[in-house]
């Protein structure tokens, strides 16, 4: 930290990588890795990603506390994250190993890191040449969906890696991209998507710049609001076929590249994303799939901003519960299927049983209160008999361990592998441990540790110098028993190899 005397001043909308590259040119004569390691106290290719961890060093070099919500994109999936999310997601951040951090955001279940790549506006270039004397990368046009700059309304150019380099040492700026010539022009998209994709790219901008905004508007149960509004609930329920039609017309304005691609690929009779965000869970959804949900039912930033400014709430319509009082069913009757389902259920699954569905939708409170003071064991008939079997496997298992520990030639570690490849049966034999309990028991005394085949490969390999009359010293020792790190304490070795050669010699 002590070697650098002239940083630059972060700009606005900066990202991480366009800091470094800015510092390596006016640094001018340091190496790669040198630059790195002033700025990051490593080197580290996570400087090119837009959600880089060793924060916490370059914040301490710059002596500056915003990078992370600031010059990334965090503020993109924080509204979208617990508390004790966001927590961890800074301090993976700020901290030298960001392994979980994707999967935390939601990044690698919905796949479309696949599609990251450095995009620039070339207006935007020239602006920030009038105003700064120099261009650089923007962190609101890396966010997943934005194809069209929210600025300046005109589609980014993406730039490719140039082939045979990875990204670890490409310190470029836009400005030098748009003099190589070396930036595949975004345009190539049809003109009818710009309405569209320029839409979904001003919401989202809105939301990073917004972050808070959009958290009341989640906590308000917005989607579900947004499809009363849209006449797609009806009496608290969502219309799940119309819902599905929309989508799937509205899938017709996006172009069949990139996310979008993957968003409207249906692998089964529907789209299922839709759905699965109406739905509360724990997991973290993708921000795109929320304002690519609020982008197929025609929202724009100012519709956003004015329900958020109105703070708009969705109010659940929940329908009776108990319906046989609404449906003005007889006492009779209520009871009759009631005697009826009782009599069947006594034989029969719950689901099975007469009078089930009925009861299910119009006297539900009794069916579920019945069902869970009256469970009933079924009697399973296995087809297996797990008695014999275990007792087998037992017997196999112990003559394959002492076939293995028999064999003449280099030492070959006990494990599940080695016994199931001795044996020739797959792994899953053994995956029933409730039902093999003899098996599992010889197993578990049997499996070896590394401790313990490091152990008896020592003991082999003083047996093999002995016979070849070669000198037992540490070296020679290691390397015929091909240990590289070694998990014994040197007394246990020293005591190995005496015990060994007493052994072989009164052999």
């Amino acid at each position: 930290m002590a070697g650098i005397h002239v940083f630059p001043t972060p700009f606005p909308d900066e990202t991480i990588a366009s800091l470094v590259c800015r510092y390596y040119q006016l640094a001018g004569g340091l190496g790669v890795r040198r630059t790195l390691v002033d700025l990051f106290g490593v080197v580290t290719k996570a400087y090119g990603s837009d959600l880089p961890c060793h924060l916490a060093h370059l914040e301490a070099v710059l002596g500056c506390e915003q990078l992370v919500d600031e010059h990334t994109l965090l503020p993109y999936f924080s509204p979208f994250l617990t508390a004790e999310k966001k927590l961890r997601a800074r301090q993976f951040m700020q901290g030298r190993e960001s392994i979980g951090l994707k999967m935390e955001l939601g990044i690698t279940a919905a796949g479309f890191e696949k599609f990251n790549i450095r995009r620039y506006c070339p207006r935007c270039v020239a602006t920030d040449f009038a105003y700064f004397g120099v261009s650089y990368w923007h962190v609101s046009h890396h966010a997943a969906g934005v194809h069209v700059c929210p600025k300046h309304h005109c589609y980014l150019h993406r730039v490719l890696p140039e082939v045979g380099k990875g990204t670890f040492n490409q310190f470029i700026l836009p400005g030098e991209v748009v003099r190589r010539g070396t930036a595949e022009i975004s345009q190539a998209l049809e003109p009818e998507y710009f309405s569209t994709l320029s839409r979904l790219s001003n919401i989202i901008h809105w939301g990073i710049s917004n972050p808070q905004s959009i958290v009341n508007l989640l906590c308000n149960d917005y989607l579900h609001y947004v499809l009363n509004r849209a006449g797609l609930i009806s009496k608290g329920r969502v219309c799940a076929s119309n819902l599905d039609r929309h989508f799937c017309e509205a899938a017709s304005n996006y172009p069949s590249r990139f996310e979008f691609l993957q968003i409207f690929a249906s692998t089964s009779s529907r789209l299922n994303w839709p759905f699965d965000l109406l739905r509360r869970r724990q997991s973290s959804h993708h921000p795109l799939l929320f304002y690519m949900f609020l982008n197929c039912l025609d929202i724009d930033e100012y519709r956003l901003a004015q329900d958020s400014k109105d703070e708009v709430v969705y109010h659940r319509v929940c329908p009776p519960k108990n319906k046989a009082v609404a449906l003005d069913v007889s006492v009779c009757d209520l009871f009759s299927r009631r005697a009826s389902f009782i009599n069947s259920y006594a034989e029969n699954p719950a689901k099975k049983s007469a009078n089930y569905m009925w009861l299910y939708r119009h006297d539900k409170l009794w069916l579920q209160s019945y069902i869970a003071t009256h469970k009933t064991k079924r009697f399973v008939h296995d087809i297996v008999d797990w008695g014999g079997r275990d007792r087998e496997l037992a017997i196999l298992v112990s003559d394959a361990v002492f076939k293995i520990r028999s064999l003449p030639s280099f030492p070959v570690k006990i494990s599940l592998a080695s016994i199931c490849r001795s044996l020739v049966i797959p792994q899953d034999s053994f995956r029933n441990k409730l039902k093999i309990p003899l098996t599992t028991a010889v197993l578990a005394s049997s499996l070896e540790s590394l401790h313990d085949y490091q152990c008896r490969k020592l003991e082999w390999a003083v047996k093999m110098l002995d016979a070849q009359n070669i000198e037992c010293t540490r070296s020679n020792l290691m390397r015929r028993s091909n240990i590289r790190v070694l998990h014994l304490s040197e007394e246990e070795v020293v005591e190995i190899t005496c015990r060994a050669s007493e052994q072989f010699r009164f052999l």
